[in-house]
């Protein structure tokens, strides 16, 4: 029982010297998740324009058209995808300045594109914890059928964004569009970018996620990530859910 005791106390002791020695346990994160494939048929070569911005931020507009671009090319099946300044000098070319999702179809259309991939930032809070709120919309240069797209325009809590004016659930172009708020202070959301930021980082992603929550580039491209994700499974449950032909 003596010896029992003397060498349990010596265990706080071997703990502390562990941890002082820089040996510490770490928990290992869940495997990155892949990005699902691009299931809009018929769509694969994107448009993407600068975004718009409708809150107070220091984002800029090209910038971050780049970043979600950027996302948009790491899923299989949006190939190839036209980046924002490339859209933009097509557009001067063309002696236009489109000023809505939809007047970018022209532009989409002149460039053989399939569709306009847009994004609007509704909040930018950089803060910690950082939030992001954007919405995204996908509208076919080509009309399709009328609301073919998820009925998701009935769940936008900022209300229907100057950018989309003209666009509804009934717009044939709309192939699928989507909102969320990104509140880096939700356990769920930091745990989504964690997995994001493993995709990048070395056998021990910490590092790199707990710097790149202070970078708000590297947040915003998680956040455009996860809503292309999201914006491709309602995709998916859309199309297991329509009628088939008989």
């Amino acid at each position: 029982t003596g010896m029992l005791s003397r060498g349990m106390r010596t265990l706080p002791t071997l703990a502390g010297a562990l941890l002082l020695s820089g040996c510490a346990c770490r928990i290992p994160l869940p495997p990155p998740l892949p990005n699902p494939a691009n299931p809009f048929e018929g769509i694969r070569k994107v448009l993407v324009p600068p975004v718009w911005i409708e809150t107070r931020t220091e984002a800029d507009a090209l910038e971050e058209g780049q970043a979600l671009a950027t996302e948009a090319a790491q899923f299989d099946g949006f190939a190839p995808v036209v980046y924002p300044a490339a859209a933009q000098a097509e557009a001067q070319r063309l002696g236009t300045s489109p000023q809505t999702a939809k007047e970018w179809l022209g532009v989409a259309r002149a460039m053989g594109a399939d569709a306009v991939l847009a994004a609007v930032i509704h909040e930018d809070e950089r803060y910690a914890p950082p939030r992001f709120g954007i919405t995204l919309t996908l509208l076919r240069t080509r009309p399709g059928e009328a609301g073919a797209g998820p009925p998701l325009w009935e769940m936008i809590a900022y209300g229907m964004p100057r950018a989309m004016e003209g666009t509804g659930r009934e717009d044939p172009h709309l192939a699928g569009a989507l909102q969320r708020a990104y509140d880096a202070g939700d356990w769920k959301i930091l745990q989504r970018f964690k997995r994001w930021c493993g995709r990048t980082g070395g056998p021990d992603p910490r590092p790199a996620w707990e710097a790149s929550l202070h970078v708000p580039e590297r947040y915003h491209r998680f956040c455009y990530n996860d809503a292309l994700r999201a914006l491709c499974r309602a995709e998916q449950v859309a199309e297991r859910d329509r009628p088939r032909p008989r």
